[in-house]
C-alpha cells in the first residue's frame, strides 16, 4: 500500500493539514527542529512508529531515526505533561503531547 495513503488512512487526507506540516513533511530540508514538528504531529495523532517510519516524507535514513527516537521519548515519559506541542486535526489549533498517565 502506497505511505501517503496508510497515514491518510489515519490523519485524514492530506488536504485537511495545516500548511505549515505540509511545508515541515514536503518542502524544508530534514534538520532536527522539522523532524521533531513532523514525529510529534503523527504521534499526537497515535500514528503508529512503523506507519511513521515507512512514511518517510524526507526519505533519508536520518529522519526515520529521529522519528524513533521521539516516539522513544514520547513514550518512556509517561508522567511527564506538556512534552510536545502538536496540530490537532479534530480541534484545527495546537495541542500538547502528555505522558500516558495523563490520557
Amino acid at each position: 500500500m502506497d505511505p501517503l495513503a496508510v497515514v491518510e488512512a489515519q490523519l485524514g487526507s492530506v488536504d485537511s493539514w495545516p500548511p505549515f506540516l505540509l511545508r515541515f513533511m514536503f518542502k524544508l530540508e530534514a534538520n532536527s527542529r522539522v523532524m521533531r514538528k513532523v514525529a510529534a504531529f503523527m504521534y499526537g495523532k497515535n500514528v503508529r512508529l512503523s506507519d511513521a517510519v515507512s512514511y518517510d516524507a524526507c526519505n533519508c535514513h536520518q529522519s526515520s531515526v529521529e522519528l524513533r527516537a521521539w516516539y522513544h521519548v514520547w513514550d518512556m515519559e509517561v508522567n511527564r505533561r506538556h512534552m510536545e506541542q502538536y496540530y490537532s486535526l479534530p480541534l484545527k489549533c495546537l495541542a500538547w503531547i502528555n505522558g500516558k498517565a495523563f490520557e
